[in-house]
């Protein structure tokens, strides 16, 4: 049985999540155990066929901001607290870094390293940026045979709460630039990046990751194309067949080059560098 640990800090902002975990769900339990780990208000958890939803307690954005403006105001002296440029930097770096996204994130790699104990799982995805790519290769460490790294990617763009902070507009580009380049050395050392758009494996290319697993792009109807309509997207995808959920084929294709990167980290061997086409069993739906 194949044990899978997806890891994303951007569920939110996905609305093809839903018909993933749903097709998931869906495959034979003796084949596959899929683990999602999603952030919440609080921690349980919830099974459904071979999916596992993992909800892992996270802090609200808004009052983690507060508490961090807090902080950075009791630990400076006096002195500088009652400076212009203590104002300035608390006006760039405050309460508006994250108060303007309602999406709960993980800030600490604890979470990522209890549930890669918990499961062992010999694949572990990431759809996320920056942080979580180097928290899953440190939670990889622990695991003897190293399980294989997938990156799921829509870019190597930078956080969007990078464009929150009021720097001047060389600042945020540098900043920017340096995000993207960090997100980049980290997917390198992947076994494989799955990319659905000729033009993001360019730019990955470009950034030096190389191992690019080619797989559909999914077409979803336009009532759900948008984030505000993911929880309408959760309940299509548990009324739906497997077959008939939206991004079935690109689905299947993921699952299928989890299967083949298991294999070859079971085997000592890694992908050769390259865009590579989907392996044959990804064209039909299981």
């Amino acid at each position: 049985m194949l044990t899978v640990l997806d890891v994303d800090n951007q569920r939110a902002r996905d609305p093809a999540h839903a018909h993933r975990v749903a097709y998931m769900a869906a495959q034979p339990e003796s084949e596959l155990r899929y683990v999602v780990l999603e952030a919440d208000a609080q921690s349980w958890a919830q099974a459904r066929g071979a999916a596992r939803i993992e909800h892992v307690a996270a802090p609200d954005p808004a009052q983690l901001a507060e508490q961090w403006s807090a902080r950075l105001e009791a630990a400076a002296p006096q002195r500088l607290r009652s400076s212009r440029a203590w104002s300035e930097l608390k006006s760039r770096l405050g309460p508006r870094l994250l108060a303007g996204d309602s999406a709960r994130v993980l800030v600490s790699p604890r979470q990522v390293l209890e549930l890669v104990q918990l499961y062992r799982p010999e694949v572990i995805v990431c759809g996320s940026p920056l942080l979580m790519p180097a928290w899953v290769q440190l939670a990889s460490l622990r695991l003897e045979p190293r399980p294989a790294l997938v990156g799921r990617a829509a870019g190597v763009e930078a956080p969007a709460w990078l464009g929150k902070l009021r720097w001047t507009e060389a600042l945020t580009e540098l900043a920017e630039q340096g995000a993207q380049q960090w997100t980049a050395q980290m997917l390198q050392r992947f076994d494989g990046v799955l990319v659905a758009d000729e033009a993001v494996a360019s730019a990955l290319r470009q950034r030096g990751v190389e191992r690019l697993l080619a797989v559909p792009a999914v077409e979803l109807p336009r009532d759900e194309a948008g984030a505000g309509e993911r929880e309408r997207a959760v309940v299509l995808a548990r009324e739906a067949e497997p077959g008939t959920l939206p991004g079935a084929r690109r689905f299947a294709a993921e699952l299928a080059w989890l299967r083949a990167l298991a294999e070859l980290r079971r085997r000592g061997e890694r992908l050769a560098p390259g865009l590579h086409e989907a392996p044959e069993t990804a064209s039909r739906d299981h």
